[in-house]
């Protein structure tokens, strides 16, 4: 009788859990179905994996969907990150460097978490909500991270956090937030300033 007890306390338990993640995707859909288009400034704060922050910095970020971003970092070093779908440009203002690199063969980019169909996003996570946040786990270990975190404040998104595979952890958060600007496609496009050094990319 214990044991079925036991079974049968396991499986509601079961149960509820899904239920919870069933919710749990649901709002988070609701969430990212707000908006096509996204800027704002950001502030960053990368902790090791004993939770002692280190480097900090700041700069402004534009998404668009599908699969459109740019994150300006203006402090303490300038660099830019854009992706236009299918390549992502790294640009490192202060060496005068540049490099292209294919989004499919990088992997899974954390900024893709706000640019990719949000449907295609609760596909490849399991959605669950802690503490106030969104927490998403790859379904698949190919991800580049073992577990993403999104904020959201009067619907729109304040905060995202992403722990690596070495349990180190960036904290992003968002302020002069606009939900759906018109965005210039130029955004996205990159065109190597004259005198910087393209570096190639030896994947394949």
């Amino acid at each position: 009788m214990k044991k079925f007890m036991s079974i049968c306390l396991f499986s509601l338990f079961f149960i509820f859990q899904s239920v919870l993640a069933e919710d749990a995707a649901s709002d988070l859909e609701k969430n990212l179905g707000n908006y096509n288009a996204y800027q704002a400034n950001f502030s960053q704060v990368n902790y090791d994996n004993k939770n002692k922050g280190g480097q900090k910095s700041q700069g402004r970020v534009y998404m668009q969907r599908p699969g459109k971003f740019r994150w300006e970092t203006t402090n303490p070093y300038q660099q830019t990150v854009i992706a236009n779908g299918n390549k992502l440009w790294i640009y490192d203002v202060d060496l005068k460097q540049a490099s292209q690199q294919s989004l499919a063969k990088r992997g899974f980019n954390p900024a893709q978490l706000l640019t990719e169909p949000v449907a295609n996003l609760t596909q490849k996570f399991t959605v669950t909500q802690e503490n106030g946040w969104f927490k998403l786990l790859p379904n698949k270990s190919d991800r580049g991270f073992k577990s993403a975190y999104l904020r959201f404040q009067n619907n729109q998104l304040t905060g995202l956090k992403v722990i690596n595979q070495l349990n180190q952890t960036n904290v992003f958060t968002f302020s002069n937030i606009q939900v759906n600007p018109k965005l210039s496609s130029g955004l996205f496009n990159f065109n190597p300033p004259k005198g910087v050094q393209v570096l190639q990319n030896k994947q394949k």
